[in-house]
Protein backbone atom coordinates (compact mmCIF):
# COMPACT_ATOMS: atom_id res chain seq x y z
CA UNK A 1 0.00 0.00 0.00
CA UNK A 2 3.06 2.18 -0.32
CA UNK A 3 1.11 4.15 -3.26
CA UNK A 4 -1.75 5.60 -1.10
CA UNK A 5 -2.08 8.57 -2.40
CA UNK A 6 -2.39 8.02 -5.63
CA UNK A 7 -5.40 5.57 -4.96
CA UNK A 8 -7.15 7.94 -2.83
CA UNK A 9 -6.69 10.28 -5.71
CA UNK A 10 -8.00 8.39 -8.55
CA UNK A 11 -10.73 6.82 -7.00
CA UNK A 12 -13.87 7.94 -6.06
CA UNK A 13 -13.92 5.95 -2.50
CA UNK A 14 -11.05 4.07 -1.00
CA UNK A 15 -11.75 2.07 2.41
CA UNK A 16 -9.34 1.30 4.67
CA UNK A 17 -8.82 -0.93 7.38
CA UNK A 18 -5.68 -1.22 9.93
CA UNK A 19 -5.86 -4.26 12.11
CA UNK A 20 -3.44 -6.45 14.01
CA UNK A 21 -3.50 -9.70 11.60
CA UNK A 22 -2.16 -11.34 14.62
CA UNK A 23 -4.47 -10.72 16.93
CA UNK A 24 -7.86 -12.75 17.58
CA UNK A 25 -9.51 -9.59 16.33
CA UNK A 26 -7.95 -9.41 13.73
CA UNK A 27 -8.78 -12.93 12.51
CA UNK A 28 -11.98 -12.10 13.19
CA UNK A 29 -12.39 -9.00 11.00
CA UNK A 30 -10.72 -10.32 8.33
CA UNK A 31 -13.18 -12.75 6.13
CA UNK A 32 -15.99 -9.82 6.83
CA UNK A 33 -13.99 -7.50 5.38
CA UNK A 34 -13.14 -9.40 1.93
CA UNK A 35 -17.12 -9.90 1.95
CA UNK A 36 -17.26 -6.10 1.69
CA UNK A 37 -14.24 -5.68 -0.88
CA UNK A 38 -16.79 -8.32 -3.03
CA UNK A 39 -19.90 -6.53 -2.20
CA UNK A 40 -18.75 -2.96 -3.27
CA UNK A 41 -16.52 -4.58 -6.30
CA UNK A 42 -16.46 -2.11 -9.07
CA UNK A 43 -17.79 0.54 -6.94
CA UNK A 44 -15.40 1.22 -4.40
CA UNK A 45 -11.37 0.40 -3.52
CA UNK A 46 -11.35 -1.84 -0.65
CA UNK A 47 -7.74 -2.07 1.26
CA UNK A 48 -6.12 -3.38 4.48
CA UNK A 49 -3.22 -2.46 6.10
CA UNK A 50 -1.11 -4.65 8.99
CA UNK A 51 -1.08 -1.28 11.63
CA UNK A 52 1.31 -2.96 13.75
CA UNK A 53 3.85 -2.82 10.60
CA UNK A 54 4.05 0.75 10.56
CA UNK A 55 2.23 2.98 13.32
CA UNK A 56 2.96 6.19 12.90
CA UNK A 57 1.48 5.67 9.49
CA UNK A 58 -1.59 4.19 11.01
CA UNK A 59 -1.65 6.99 13.56
CA UNK A 60 -1.49 9.73 10.67
CA UNK A 61 -5.09 8.96 9.81
CA UNK A 62 -6.35 8.40 13.04
CA UNK A 63 -5.67 4.78 13.33
CA UNK A 64 -4.42 4.41 17.20
CA UNK A 65 -6.61 1.52 18.11
CA UNK A 66 -7.79 -1.45 16.27
CA UNK A 67 -9.30 -2.12 13.71
CA UNK A 68 -9.93 1.15 12.71
CA UNK A 69 -11.96 1.51 9.47
CA UNK A 70 -10.81 5.32 7.23
CA UNK A 71 -12.63 6.42 4.31
CA UNK A 72 -11.13 8.67 1.63
CA UNK A 73 -13.84 10.38 -0.77
CA UNK A 74 -12.04 12.05 -4.02
CA UNK A 75 -12.36 15.79 -3.51
CA UNK A 76 -12.83 15.82 -0.12
CA UNK A 77 -9.85 16.54 2.38
CA UNK A 78 -11.64 15.04 5.39
CA UNK A 79 -11.32 11.69 6.54
CA UNK A 80 -14.61 9.51 7.18
CA UNK A 81 -14.33 6.86 10.23
CA UNK A 82 -17.04 4.16 10.92
CA UNK A 83 -17.24 4.69 14.18
CA UNK A 84 -16.00 1.93 17.27
CA UNK A 85 -19.36 2.42 19.01
CA UNK A 86 -20.95 0.66 15.44
CA UNK A 87 -21.17 -3.45 15.20
CA UNK A 88 -18.55 -4.99 13.00
CA UNK A 89 -20.81 -6.21 10.46
CA UNK A 90 -20.86 -6.40 6.34
CA UNK A 91 -24.60 -4.57 6.70
CA UNK A 92 -23.27 -1.66 8.37
CA UNK A 93 -20.17 -1.32 6.46
CA UNK A 94 -21.69 -1.38 3.12
CA UNK A 95 -23.99 1.11 4.58
CA UNK A 96 -21.06 3.28 5.28
CA UNK A 97 -19.61 3.02 2.23
CA UNK A 98 -22.23 3.12 -0.44
CA UNK A 99 -23.64 6.15 1.31
CA UNK A 100 -20.24 8.00 0.07
CA UNK A 101 -20.66 6.62 -3.65
CA UNK A 102 -21.05 8.81 -6.28
CA UNK A 103 -19.92 12.12 -7.76
CA UNK A 104 -18.70 15.00 -5.40
CA UNK A 105 -20.28 18.35 -5.91
CA UNK A 106 -19.54 20.53 -9.38
CA UNK A 107 -16.60 23.12 -8.34
CA UNK A 108 -17.94 26.40 -9.60
CA UNK A 109 -15.80 29.11 -10.29
CA UNK A 110 -17.51 32.25 -10.98
CA UNK A 111 -20.66 33.91 -10.75
CA UNK A 112 -21.46 32.75 -14.17
CA UNK A 113 -20.91 29.19 -13.68
CA UNK A 114 -23.11 29.68 -10.52
CA UNK A 115 -25.71 31.02 -13.04
CA UNK A 116 -25.29 28.46 -15.31
CA UNK A 117 -25.45 25.59 -12.89
CA UNK A 118 -28.61 26.91 -11.52
CA UNK A 119 -30.58 26.74 -14.89
CA UNK A 120 -30.55 23.16 -14.16
CA UNK A 121 -33.11 20.93 -13.06
CA UNK A 122 -32.38 19.89 -9.39
CA UNK A 123 -29.59 22.27 -9.15
CA UNK A 124 -28.02 22.55 -5.42
CA UNK A 125 -25.15 25.55 -5.04
CA UNK A 126 -23.33 25.50 -1.64
CA UNK A 127 -21.41 28.17 -0.63
CA UNK A 128 -18.86 27.58 2.34
CA UNK A 129 -15.76 29.09 3.28
CA UNK A 130 -12.60 27.62 5.47
CA UNK A 131 -12.57 25.64 8.03
CA UNK A 132 -15.19 26.98 10.25
CA UNK A 133 -17.80 25.60 8.18
CA UNK A 134 -16.11 22.15 8.20
CA UNK A 135 -18.76 20.77 9.72
CA UNK A 136 -21.48 22.12 6.81
CA UNK A 137 -19.22 20.75 4.49
CA UNK A 138 -19.00 17.31 5.57
CA UNK A 139 -22.87 17.04 5.70
CA UNK A 140 -23.03 18.86 2.27
CA UNK A 141 -20.61 16.69 0.82
CA UNK A 142 -21.97 13.31 2.05
CA UNK A 143 -26.06 14.85 0.88
CA UNK A 144 -24.26 15.07 -2.68
CA UNK A 145 -23.49 11.38 -2.29
CA UNK A 146 -26.83 10.51 -1.11
CA UNK A 147 -28.94 12.43 -3.17
CA UNK A 148 -26.55 12.14 -6.17
CA UNK A 149 -30.00 10.55 -8.10
CA UNK A 150 -32.35 13.15 -7.75
CA UNK A 151 -30.17 16.39 -7.81
CA UNK A 152 -27.10 18.41 -8.81
CA UNK A 153 -25.03 19.40 -6.51
CA UNK A 154 -22.40 22.29 -6.77
CA UNK A 155 -20.07 24.10 -4.69
CA UNK A 156 -18.51 27.64 -3.97
CA UNK A 157 -15.45 28.64 -1.68
CA UNK A 158 -16.23 32.29 -1.43
CA UNK A 159 -12.50 32.92 -0.29
CA UNK A 160 -11.17 32.03 -3.84
CA UNK A 161 -14.35 33.19 -5.70
CA UNK A 162 -15.44 36.65 -6.30
CA UNK A 163 -19.25 36.53 -6.26
CA UNK A 164 -21.83 39.73 -6.35
CA UNK A 165 -22.16 40.97 -2.26
CA UNK A 166 -26.33 39.86 -3.30
CA UNK A 167 -25.40 36.00 -3.49
CA UNK A 168 -24.07 36.20 -0.56
CA UNK A 169 -26.96 37.31 1.15
CA UNK A 170 -28.14 34.34 2.79
CA UNK A 171 -24.46 34.02 4.74
CA UNK A 172 -22.09 31.45 4.60
CA UNK A 173 -22.12 28.38 5.06
CA UNK A 174 -25.68 28.46 3.25
CA UNK A 175 -26.98 26.52 0.52
CA UNK A 176 -29.79 27.21 -2.22
CA UNK A 177 -31.83 24.65 -4.04
CA UNK A 178 -33.93 24.92 -7.36
CA UNK A 179 -36.62 22.81 -7.97
CA UNK A 180 -37.38 24.31 -10.99
CA UNK A 181 -34.85 25.39 -13.64
CA UNK A 182 -34.53 29.06 -14.55
CA UNK A 183 -35.13 31.18 -11.14
CA UNK A 184 -32.52 33.50 -10.73
CA UNK A 185 -30.04 32.56 -7.56
CA UNK A 186 -30.84 35.54 -5.08
CA UNK A 187 -34.65 34.55 -5.15
CA UNK A 188 -33.98 31.22 -4.23
CA UNK A 189 -34.63 30.12 -0.66
CA UNK A 190 -31.91 29.77 1.50
CA UNK A 191 -30.74 26.84 3.81
CA UNK A 192 -28.11 27.41 6.48
CA UNK A 193 -26.60 24.77 8.47
CA UNK A 194 -28.75 26.52 12.41
CA UNK A 195 -31.82 25.30 10.32
CA UNK A 196 -31.40 21.88 10.83
CA UNK A 197 -30.54 18.53 8.41
CA UNK A 198 -29.93 19.41 5.25
CA UNK A 199 -31.69 16.54 3.75
CA UNK A 200 -35.29 17.00 5.05
CA UNK A 201 -34.83 20.62 3.41
CA UNK A 202 -33.62 19.42 0.19
CA UNK A 203 -36.37 17.72 -0.39
CA UNK A 204 -39.50 19.63 0.42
Amino acid sequence: FDNHYSFWKKNDVTVVMFFDPKSAKGKEVAPIWDELAAAVQGKAVVAKVDGTDDLEFASEYGARRFPAVKLFKKGLKEVQTFGFQREFVLPNLQHFVEQWLGPSPLPLTSAQAVDDHMAKQGAVVGLFEGQAAAKALKEYNKEASVQRTHFQFGIVDVSAVELPPEYLSGGVPSVRVAHSPGVPFTDLPVYTPKAGPLEPWLVT
